[in-house]
């Protein structure tokens, strides 16, 4: 059980409330899902695709600002991710800053820093039903345990609180995983980029059209 110590109570909390953001944060973050193993499998996968292995090897960190990505024309990645984050009140910094001389470490921050721009790319909005199905999503391209972590949740809130919407979130699990097979691997890209570029253009790139 030494292993579990601190990583149930925050679980449950989550199964009863999918919105305890801390709850969730502390669940990805405990050694029972951020140990080495596991970020062993997640980088060999990853590592697959050129782009991904080189973005990986520069440990590469963007920075940007959400008032100025929002003064970008309204058809561009840029204003569609400004405009996610200021409609639900996001901080693009909410996360801690990591040190990042480790591949595993690197993985963590860069995977924290662009969660939303994967939410405007791939058109998953920040209900619990759509943030189901772009963890379906992020498992698809990268395997990450925590992502299976947060559906298990997700999906035992709906089926003994929620059950009205479980059959939708279990669509949005499906629809997830198939878009994720199909897209290009997200972790690849610079997106920084990309802030000018058409979203609808940008999509059809990633075979997200």
């Amino acid at each position: 059980m030494g292993l579990f110590k601190g990583f149930l109570k925050p679980m449950i909390e989550v199964v009863r409330d999918p919105n305890r953001t801390d709850s969730i944060f502390r669940v990805i973050s405990h050694a029972a899902v951020t140990n080495q193993n596991s970020y062993s499998i997640v980088l060999e996968h990853m590592s697959k695709d050129r782009k991904t292995e080189e973005l990986i090897a520069s440990r590469y960190l963007g920075e940007w600002n959400i008032e100025a990505l929002s003064e970008l024309p309204k058809n561009t990645l840029g204003h569609r991710y400004a405009k996610h984050m200021i409609d639900n009140g996001l901080d693009p910094d909410f996360f801690p800053k990591l040190e990042t001389s480790t591949a595993h470490a690197w993985l963590q921050m860069r995977s924290r820093q662009t969660h939303d721009i994967w939410h405007a790319v791939t058109g998953f909005s920040t209900s619990v039903v759509d943030e189901t199905g772009l963890q379906a999503f992020n498992y698809a391209q990268l395997r990450s345990p925590a992502s299976v972590v947060i559906i298990a949740m997700f999906l035992l809130h709906a089926a003994l609180f929620k059950r009205e919407i479980l059959a939708e979130m279990v669509d949005a699990v499906s629809r997830g995983w198939t878009m994720g097979k199909a897209a290009k691997p997200l972790f690849g890209e610079k997106f920084e980029d990309e802030w000018t570029t058409d979203l609808g253009v940008y999509r059809q790139r990633l075979n997200l059209a």
